[in-house]
């Protein structure tokens, strides 16, 4: 059954399965207690598509998307600059973007986010999983570790903020070109080499692994999800990905070791061109992180 009207609302079950594609309109998505799925598209008609418990939503461009849905529903969602933002969810998110930012309050399943230049921005969260791969955007993480989770993320220049509980048991280990690792909390460096620093965090946990060409990691508490057991708070506009970064000093490279040479022109033509690619979607990030890699 396909439907075409600016407000509407589909029965489902507890649990559904829900597709999106825009262009450049934005994206608010939000859960709720009932079995509906509401569909809402103030600027013009969405086409929506159900198969039972599944619905695929498509909306022209530059038309916003405002969705409500099950709790533990899966959501799939498909833009190319318009913005993301969710709340109260407890399903799998997918969003894959090119510039626009990704925004997730009180989420408290799996997050899957690929981004080419937009930030991203997780708050009060417990994020059972997360898959977060961006080009140049930065990322803000504040979020409880589940133990049982994965956790990866992946940059070639953007920066990671990485708040958690003051007493959070995890192992932070970060493989970077020449980004630096900062931490706030009670942790050890068994590992602790010029492009791979280990962190144990409370006597470490799970692995929380971090890939990065150029981008710095900031470890440190969140201390209002201790507090508060990580309660809906909304994070103030425009100021939650690039804050001030803590007065300590960084990781640096291991005593005596020897400060990386410039590279030949030719390894640096190679290098352009693999970022190029990364840029223009042609390459992977975790492809190109690779191939960086082996050029040194």
């Amino acid at each position: 059954m396909v439907s075409q009207k600016r407000e509407q609302t589909f029965q489902v079950g507890e649990e559904c399965t829900i597709v999106v594609e825009t262009c450049s309109g934005d994206l608010e998505l939000s859960g709720w207690d009932r079995h509906q799925v509401e569909v809402r598209s103030p600027d013009g008609e969405a086409s929506v598509e159900q198969d039972g418990p599944k619905l695929r939503i498509r909306t022209a461009p530059a038309n916003d998307l405002t969705l409500r849905v099950p709790h533990f529903s899966d959501v799939k969602a498909r833009l190319v600059s318009g913005d993301a933002r969710l709340a109260d969810m407890s399903g799998t998110v997918d969003i894959e973007t090119k510039s626009g930012d990704v925004a997730a309050t009180n989420h408290r399943g799996d997050l899957l986010i690929h981004t080419v230049s937009g930030d991203v921005s997780l708050r009060s969260c417990a994020v059972t999983g997360l898959d977060l791969r961006t080009v140049s955007g930065g990322c803000l993480v504040e979020s409880e570790i589940d133990q049982e989770g994965t956790y990866r993320v992946s940059s070639v220049s953007g920066d990671l903020r990485l708040l958690i509980p003051e007493d959070q048991q995890c192992t932070v280990r970060m493989h970077s070109l020449s980004g630096r690792l900062r931490c706030r909390l009670p942790h050890s460096t068994p590992r602790h080499r010029r492009r791979e620093t280990e962190a144990l965090i409370n006597d470490g946990g799970v692995e929380f692994l971090v890939r990065t060409i150029s981008g710095n990691v900031v470890v440190e508490a969140a201390k209002h999800l201790a507090e508060s057991g990580a309660g809906p708070a909304h994070a103030t506009e425009g100021a939650t990905v690039r804050e001030r970064e803590p007065e300590t000093e960084p990781f640096g490279l291991d005593e005596g070791e020897a400060e990386e040479t410039a590279p030949s022109s030719s390894t640096a033509a190679q290098r352009m061109e693999i970022l190029r690619a990364i840029e223009e979607g042609e390459m992977s990030v975790d492809e190109g992180l690779d191939r960086l890699e082996q050029l040194d």
